[in-house]
């Protein structure tokens, strides 16, 4: 069934557009509107305002403007029958109509294979950490007091040394070495001999916000010349500036409790869920992004910024206080020394 103009309008009449817009973006009363930094530029000063009695908001520098639906539509970069799905959740709508429509959705072939491809070396990451080869991977994560639960929740694993195994096992379960190539782990040894990047390593899988695995940072076990940590590089998929590690587990726990931990590294974002917060992500070591701002806005919470203390994680705290202002969010700075 395709949605009709009767089942949207139904949606927009019970809907309350501040509530709504809030989800997303901090809103302040103004007399009978509301206003607030607008989402779809960069907007340093609340620009945007949002009528409560017309169900329209407006952008007066950008020129943006629309209802709910389409405000939904443009921020989360979905179709207009999913905008309309959440936005009938956010307003606690259900309407059984809405039930039957089906949504069409574009399938990224590429991307589709990537994941799967992803998702079953990380499958085999945690396979192998339990295996006599991984006991030394196994130790070491334990050393670090990660235990089997946080070993788990986290999807840790160990890479095997014998990274050439490892390609073989992807083909075997039907990835083309395209894939495996696109996928960010393959490493040519020769003219068509392919190994595991992450060979020997134990391994840390980056998720995006929906939980799948689009990366790897692995970690070195033995004295070596190489990197102790070894990132995925820059893929279709993976792009370290656009993601926050624990972004997928910490969004629905941001929420909850109202407050989000911006930490600098995943052993960080381990401790805190030792002491039971699970509201904490990782910037990876990289400076806060445009990209970052705009997954935490999506939020709609408090933000800490819980960056090391020495020197680099105090200038990344700066330069992230600055730019937390500037997009009028809301945060407060943690005293870690």
């Amino acid at each position: 069934m395709n949605i009709t103009e009767e089942l949207v309008n139904e949606i927009r009449n019970k809907t309350n557009i501040v509530e709504v817009i809030s989800n997303y973006v901090p809103l302040t009363q103004r007399g009978k509107n509301y206003f607030g930094v607008c989402p779809f530029h960069d907007d340093t000063n609340p620009s945007m305002t949002v009528s409560p009695e017309k169900q329209f908001f407006k952008c007066f520098v950008c020129g943006t403007g629309g209802n709910a639906i389409s405000f939904v539509q443009k921020y989360e970069h979905v179709s207009f029958i999913e905008a309309v799905r959440k936005v009938a959740e956010l307003s606690d709508y259900h309407p059984e109509a809405l039930n039957s429509v089906v949504v069409k959705k574009n399938v990224d072939e590429r991307r589709e294979a990537i994941l799967k491809c992803l998702h079953d070396l990380n499958l085999y990451y945690q396979f192998a950490l339990n295996t006599p080869e991984g006991q030394e991977g196994l130790e070491y994560l334990e050393s670090r007091h990660l235990d089997s639960n946080l070993q788990s929740k986290y999807k840790l694993g160990y890479a095997f040394k014998d990274g050439k195994a490892t390609i073989e096992y992807l083909k075997k379960k039907g990835h083309s070495i395209k894939t495996i190539e696109d996928s960010g782990i393959a490493k040519m040894l020769s003219v068509g001999v392919y190994a595991d990047m992450n060979e020997g390593r134990v391994t840390f899988p980056i998720c995006d916000p929906d939980g799948n695995v689009i990366g790897f940072s692995a970690r070195i076990l033995v004295k070596s010349d190489e990197p102790k940590y070894m990132n995925t590089p820059e893929t279709y998929l993976f792009h370290k500036t656009n993601n926050l590690y624990n972004f997928h587990i910490a969004k629905d726990a941001a929420k909850l409790k109202g407050y989000i931990y911006i930490c600098e590294g995943f052993m960080d974002v381990f401790a805190l869920s030792r002491a039971g917060i699970d509201a904490c992500v990782a910037i990876m070591g990289t400076a806060l992004t445009k990209e970052h701002i705009a997954l935490l806005r999506s939020l709609n919470v408090e933000i800490r910024l819980c960056l090391d203390g020495d020197l680099p994680g105090q200038t990344a705290m700066m330069k992230a206080s600055a730019m937390l202002t500037k997009a009028g969010l809301k945060f407060m700075v943690v005293d870690n020394q």
